[in-house]
């Protein structure tokens, strides 16, 4: 039996490793019985073109074929869709993995990683996997980012290799553009740090379309990162398809580390079939936003706190210690997924802040599926 390196311990160290925390779906087959609130997925599904270019690659071209023929064509489709040049895109599978990517090629022991926090883990997890510390600026109580910014800038160090900034973040707050360009003016100065802008959920779930992206600046900034996903707001999550945009430079790095065959054929076609089909997922866009403004009027209704929200999931907090089960009272996550309906469980994803006390994360889905989810808590919160 081969021994495990010592890269495998630390990952098991680090914040969660791969282990995806209050969610209980993750490990489960999609049940048309059950609400799937807890993993962001779009639960409206993919453009049907995109359903359709797949069977057709399949029955014209077939799965027998190595790939990288594609690669290229994938990234120009994407590079008309973001307003920059071929040369710009870096494709991988899944912005997850354009995450660990960046942490290989570019952090090394005794580097600093800032972030807000708390955010998505991934990076964090590779920064400690290669013995990176990082520097957490924590959110504020109601994860409002306007003054995020200068808090991070504040922090900056002469370790400071790469900030790493969500927008919108993890609390599906809006990081104000003028902020984020006052980080990237500091960030030509020493050390010179790295920001990668994580735009997981950038074109996700405003209506009218609001969210403004930073890839425009990409031609000034050489240090800027911008890692997007056709997981959220295209419906790709099984797909596996992601993709960052940066300056030749950085992108041809990337391309250096990563291997040519490793995204999907059909990854490739669906993210393409998708981008030719945008009215279909500002349609999408319309009815997330239709259904949070339900949600939260609801919520609030119940008693329960709610977060604004520029994303396709919502925050909300729930009346003190009822989520969680305590003794032997079963707590409202609890009941809910005995109920068949799935929201993620935040109280227990970062232990070392009590900013995630008594909140869930609820994926907006349809709205047969939300008034669901209302009837059924409402019914819950009337036991306690």
């Amino acid at each position: 039996m081969g021994k495990e390196k010592e890269v495998v311990h630390k990952a098991a160290l680090s914040d969660g490793g791969h282990i995806i925390t209050g969610a209980q779906s993750i490990y489960e087959a999609p049940d048309p019985h059950k609400v799937r609130f807890d993993l962001n997925e779009n639960l409206f599904g993919p453009s049907p073109k995109v359903n359709k270019a797949i069977k057709t690659f399949v029955d014209k071209v077939g799965v027998g074929w190595y790939n990288a023929w594609m690669r290229k064509q994938c990234a120009q489709t994407i590079a008309e869709y973001a307003g920059v040049k071929t040369e710009n895109v870096f494709v991988c599978n899944g912005s997850a993995e354009v995450l660990v990517v960046i942490a290989e090629v570019f952090l090394e022991s005794g580097d600093e990683l800032l972030t807000d926090y708390p955010t998505y883990r991934v990076l964090l997890n590779y920064a400690k996997i290669y013995g990176s510390d990082v520097v957490k600026v924590h959110q504020e109580k109601d994860f409002s980012a306007d003054r995020l910014p200068g808090r991070i800038i504040d922090k900056i160090s002469p370790k400071t290799k790469i900030i790493y900034i969500c927008n919108p973040t993890t609390f599906s707050s809006r990081v104000p553009h003028d902020g984020i360009i006052e980080v990237l003016e500091k960030s030509q100065e020493p050390p010179n740090p790295l920001v990668v802008v994580d735009e997981a959920y950038y074109d996700c779930a405003t209506y009218p379309f609001s969210n403004r992206t930073v890839t425009d600046l990409i031609k000034k900034y050489d240090n800027l990162i911008v890692t997007r996903s056709f997981s959220k707001s295209f419906a790709l999550a099984g797909l596996r398809i992601g993709y960052a945009i940066s300056g030749r430079q950085n992108t041809e790095s990337f391309n250096k580390y990563f291997s040519p065959l490793g995204v999907s054929s059909l990854a490739y076609v669906g993210a393409m079939a998708a981008l030719q089909d945008l009215g279909y997922y500002e349609e999408v866009r319309r009815k997330l936003e239709s259904n949070k403004a339900y949600l939260a009027k609801e919520l609030a209704v119940m008693g329960i706190e709610v977060f604004p929200s520029y994303t396709n999931f919502m925050l909300a907090r729930l009346p003190e210690g009822i989520l969680n089960d305590h003794n032997k009272r079963k707590g409202v996550w609890t009941l809910l997924v005995e109920e068949g309906i799935y929201v993620r469980n935040k109280s227990v994803m970062y232990p070392d802040t009590d900013l995630c006390r008594d909140m869930v994360r609820i994926t907006i889905g349809k709205k047969e599926e939300c008034e669901r989810f209302i009837n059924t808590l409402k019914r819950i919160l009337k036991t306690f």
